[in-house]
């Protein structure tokens, strides 16, 4: 027999878990929208590094923009997110 969601809606409630398969909160049809905008909406997108590794330093700014920084003496840059920072390889 099913549980019903704690919102008070009567609906049973389903698991909501994240793009790497991690639990998040129990929801319904009437609750799950109001309950993921509670987190980072990072979590949820199935293309991004987190899905994958489900480490929370993946999560990242939302939306990499990878660059590569300039250097007066030639040398290969450092490729980081002109976003957040994070280093990557783009």
């Amino acid at each position: 027999m099913s549980k019903l969601c704690s919102c008070g809606s009567g609906l049973e409630r389903d698991e909501l878990v994240d793009a790497a398969g991690i639990f998040c909160a129990y929801v319904c049809d009437k609750c799950e929208a109001s309950v993921r905008a509670k987190y980072n909406p990072a979590i949820f997108d199935n293309h991004s590094h987190y899905a994958m590794s489900g480490e929370e330093e993946d999560i990242g700014c939302g939306g990499h923009s990878w660059v590569e920084e300039t250097r007066d003496d030639g040398k290969e840059g450092r490729i980081y997110c002109e976003n957040c920072g994070a280093d990557g390889d783009g």
